[in-house]
This record gives C-alpha cells, sequence and structure tokens, in this order.
C-alpha cells in the first residue's frame, strides 16, 4: 500500500517536471506567444498533485504527521490554497475546455467537421518507450475523433454561455483528458531526451526510472482517458446529476 502511495507520487512529480520542462522551452523558444491554456494545465495538474501528495505522506507517517516537529501539518495547512488561489481548479477547467473547443472549432469549420483528422506522429523515439508512443498515438487520435463529435454534436450548446452550465461535466471530461495528454506527452519527450544522454555518459540505467514513471503514469492515466471518454460521449453523467439531485 505504501508502494502504491509513493509510486504515484514519483510519478506524478516527473510528470509535473516534464511539464514545466516542455512548457517553459516552448515559451523560451518562441513558439508559444501566448500560454493561457498550458498555464492554466501545469497549474491544476501541479497544485493538485502537491495536494495529493502531502496528504499521502500524512497518511504514511500516522499520528506522528500531526506533531508540529514534523512540519508535515504546516505545509498540509500552507497547500491547501494552491487549488483556490489564483483561479480555482474549478474555473481552471473550464478555461482549459472552453479555450481548447473553441480554437478547434475554428480549425475545423476552415477545413469541414466531416474530414478525416490526420493521425498524429510523434516522430522516432528510442527503441525502449517506441511502444508508449505507440500507445500515446493512439489515444491523441481517440480523443480527437471523440471531441469531433461531440462539436458536431453539441458544438453550439458548448460554446453557448446561457447553456454552458449543463454543460459543466462534459467540459470537466475534456480538461482532464486534455491534461492527461499533455502529461504523456511532455513525459515522452522528456524521456526521450534522457536516454541517449544516458547511453553517452556511460550509464545507460540512469534512464531506467524515467522509463519506468513514464510507463507507470501511462497505464494509470489509461484508466483516466477511458472514463473521460465515456462522460464525453454520454454528454455529461447522468448518474452523478442523478446524485446530487437527491442532496
Amino acid at each position: 500500500l505504501i508502494q502504491e502511495k509513493i509510486a504515484r507520487m514519483k510519478s506524478g512529480l516527473y510528470a509535473l517536471e516534464s511539464m514545466l520542462y516542455l512548457t517553459g522551452g516552448m515559451i523560451d523558444a518562441g513558439v508559444l506567444k501566448q500560454y493561457p491554456i498550458e498555464a492554466a494545465i501545469c497549474k491544476v495538474f501541479g497544485t493538485e498533485l502537491s495536494w495529493r501528495s502531502i496528504d499521502e505522506l500524512l497518511q504514511i507517517q500516522g499520528g506522528m504527521g500531526y506533531m508540529r516537529h514534523m512540519g508535515t501539518e504546516r505545509v498540509l495547512r500552507d497547500i491547501r490554497i494552491g487549488t483556490l488561489f489564483e483561479g480555482t481548479t474549478e474555473i481552471n477547467l473550464l478555461q482549459i475546455a472552453g479555450r481548447g473547443l473553441d480554437a478547434l472549432g475554428k480549425v475545423l469549420m476552415r477545413g469541414g467537421l466531416s474530414s478525416e483528422p490526420t493521425r498524429p506522429s510523434l516522430g522516432p523515439l528510442p527503441h525502449q518507450i517506441e511502444p508508449l508512443g505507440k500507445q500515446l498515438e493512439n489515444h491523441i487520435a481517440e480523443f480527437s475523433a471523440t471531441i469531433r463529435s461531440m462539436l458536431m454534436g453539441k458544438g453550439a450548446t458548448l460554446m453557448d454561455p446561457t447553456q454552458q452550465h449543463t454543460m459543466e461535466l462534459t467540459l470537466q471530461a475534456v480538461a482532464r483528458s486534455v491534461i492527461d495528454l499533455y502529461a504523456m506527452v511532455a513525459m515522452l519527450i522528456h524521456t526521450r531526451d534522457i536516454i541517449p544522454q544516458a547511453e553517452a555518459s556511460g550509464y545507460p540505467e540512469l534512464a531506467a526510472g524515467p522509463i519506468t514513471l513514464t510507463d507507470y503514469f501511462f497505464r494509470e492515466a489509461y484508466a483516466r482517458l477511458s472514463d473521460n471518454s465515456r462522460i464525453i460521449k454520454e454528454g455529461g453523467n447522468p448518474e452523478l446529476v442523478a446524485a446530487a439531485a437527491r442532496a
């Protein structure tokens, strides 16, 4: 049980590190002139990871974690502001989905919604992570097809501010999927760059950790992507709505 907590914390931390390297690199290179979506993605992922990690640390420490000399209880209190300050998680999720779908909708309208999407290609990858690259290409293609189908059926409702509150669960699922896919792309690029550096140093085993963490994160993310894909296709989560109505 402790190993599970540590694996999720470590893989999440490597994912966040990779996302920040990717985003910062694109900004420095001038690829991104404006980056509200990327910033929101990193903010949501990072603050939620921080909160989950310190909560799990307290769980690992048990009652001792409440003791002031351990330091955990103060961090637990202080870090909670992250998901609230500078835009709550909920607002950022709606921003990620709203801005992304708006931009994608305009692109698709120019090319025609019914046209076949271009299959993504991540280029050549080291053999150690080539299977993960194929998995990611499949995930992106599936997500793209799901979003295109959704826009064709409910695009007007999604972009209508007066109707947006009825689509929040769908928008959240879209945003969560985008965050996972962005993290997976970032991790793959980061690990791709680490492998030849490790081999050139004469210590190829240094790449084993990043490869293992990337593989583990991909396995966890696949389950989340599947759940969110179902919510998007169903146009929300009727079971959740029904349960909330009973509250």
